[in-house]
């Protein structure tokens, strides 16, 4: 059930391929996969690069992250050593190239450069929004890097607008604009992430939901971020627990979560049963 080795940087919806069978797919199937790119400096198993993605698994791979910076308001590369080649000042690993060269081995792959992440914020986006001049330049900038690489198009992953330092109306700009350009149902993509959120219990024997919980899980080994586990790490702690880890399948939820006696920790997460429940449920079913 729990192939960790695949799921450590691709985080939307790729749990359901790692354990179900994978249907035919017809018109509005599309499976998007984000690669962190930062994964590759993770240490052991959490390490994965852009050789280890399949590229038969999705219709659709991101590479993630660049930024947006608030000097030039450009579309920023964060880490050149990685993403860039040597042509290029501070390039070493070309990962840009090497990731949409994934399209050699499937030319029906389509592969996007993201824009954004969490630890962007919201705030400089909302300026670069609010300005035709900066909006123009980061536009500008961002089909340039595009093209120089062969992606084959933007994501803007804002997080998110009308929050986070933003301007509070950003948020209903942005629904208007897609609803203004009358956006169909077929064209929403469901996001599902391969991370658990984890708290640690106050009291190991009052461990079901909303159980009393004031500290976050402790951190794993790959993500190492209290709070959060990856897929690959709940799989690991879950295949050398024995006995000390139980998972629960609360009917009224839909989607299981574990608790550990050893360290109190309680994690909710997504497993195949739920992503297959969730894409359902989109698919009208």
């Amino acid at each position: 059930m729990c192939r960790y080795r695949l799921s450590a940087a691709v985080v939307v919806a790729l749990v359901a391929v790692l354990a179900l069978p994978i249907p035919t797919r017809g018109y509005g199937d599309e499976l998007v996969c984000y690669f962190s790119s930062w994964a590759r400096w993770r240490p052991g198993n959490g390490m994965f690069d852009v050789e280890d993605v399949d590229p038969f698994l999705c219709t659709h791979i991101v590479f993630s992250f660049t930024g947006l910076s608030n000097v030039t308001w450009e579309l920023e590369v964060l880490d050149p050593w990685n993403e860039l080649c040597p042509d290029e000042e501070g390039g070493h690993y070309c990962a840009f190239d090497r990731f949409v060269k994934l399209k050699e081995k499937n030319p029906k792959l389509k592969t996007l450069l993201a824009v954004g992440g969490w630890r962007e914020g919201s705030e400089d986006y909302s300026v670069m929004a609010a300005d035709p001049y900066k909006r123009q330049v980061f536009i500008n900038s961002a089909i340039a890097r595009i093209h120089k690489h062969g992606f084959d198009g933007l994501d803007m992953d804002w997080e998110y607008p009308g929050s986070r330092g933003g301007a509070p109306e950003d948020k209903r700009f942005t629904v208007q604009y897609y609803l203004d350009l009358g956006v169909p149902k077929d064209k929403m993509v469901m996001g599902i992430a391969t991370y658990g959120r984890c708290w640690t219990l106050d009291n190991i024997n009052d461990h079901g939901m909303l159980a009393p919980a004031h500290l976050p899980g402790p951190a794993g080994p790959y993500i190492r971020i209290p709070g959060t586990l990856g897929y690959n790490e709940i799989c690991e702690r879950l295949q050398e627990s024995g006995d000390d880890c139980v998972v629960v399948h609360d009917p009224n939820l839909f989607e299981p979560y574990f608790y550990c006696h050893y360290d109190k920790i309680w994690c909710g997460f997504d497993d195949a049963d739920s992503v297959y429940l969730k894409v359902g449920y989109r698919n009208g079913e």
